[in-house]
């Protein structure tokens, strides 16, 4: 009697593991399909603007983390650019405050 009680947990045990088994790979799988999804996160401004019109429960994962993404690259692109011709208008100014010490030098 007690054989024939631990016979039948075991395949209910073994029942859940299949069960488990199965969930873990379908999780995986749909893990591995939102990484594939979230590779290209770049949005024109256009798509932006039409997303964001959107409220947030209509948005897909990947639509939102784009939009989330783009809210927070744009301001630093912005800046880059603005570092960058910063930085171009103080080697110019260096370049010629080298030739006038040159100059004065001579």
């Amino acid at each position: 009697k007690q054989q024939v009680l631990r016979k039948q947990e075991m395949d209910t045990i073994m029942l859940r593991q299949k069960q488990l088994e199965e969930t873990n790979r379908q999780l995986c799988d749909r893990a591995g399909d939102l990484r594939r999804s979230l590779r290209d996160l770049e949005l024109s401004e256009e798509k932006y603007a039409e997303l964001k019109e959107l409220p947030e429960d209509k948005l897909t994962i990947p639509e939102y983390v784009a939009i989330r993404f783009y809210e927070v690259v744009t301001p630093l692109r912005a800046l880059v650019t603005e570092l960058q011709v910063k930085k171009s208008n103080l080697n110019e100014d260096l370049d010629s405050h080298r030739n006038q010490i040159r100059s004065l030098m001579e």
